[in-house]
């Protein structure tokens, strides 16, 4: 069943994905998340900017977990995960993703498409 709180947005070229998360990532959101992208992973997807479009205050930490595995497959492709959209209290949620240089954390989602953009160039 699809749910209608997560879309995808392809840039360039169905390698490089954009995520749009329009709800909190709660224990049920959290099913879809990890479909969508164990489905990314398994077609090969390099880049993936996971956008929380309206000020998401939760993260189950499941979900980072999984956001964190997901980019060791994305960085031994030689790409990365960029998160953007989130509001202050969630950046703190996932501080310790940025600490470690696994995962990028902006401000703008152009700024992330753009460095997403630049790697692809």
């Amino acid at each position: 069943m699809k749910n209608d709180y997560i879309k995808e947005y392809c840039i360039k070229n169905d390698k490089n994905i954009i995520l749009i998360i329009e709800k909190d990532i709660n224990k049920k959101m959290y099913n879809e998340l990890y479909s969508t992208l164990n489905r990314l992973l398994e077609n090969g997807s390099k880049n993936i900017i996971i956008y929380f479009r309206n000020s998401i205050k939760y993260i189950v930490s499941n979900a980072i977990y999984l956001m964190l595995e997901t980019q060791k497959v994305l960085e031994f492709r030689g790409g990365k995960m960029i998160l953007t959209g989130l509001n202050e209290y969630a950046k703190w949620s996932v501080k310790s993703l940025e600490a470690h240089k696994k995962i990028k954390i902006f401000d703008n989602i152009q700024n992330a498409i753009e460095d997403i953009e630049e790697i692809t160039a």
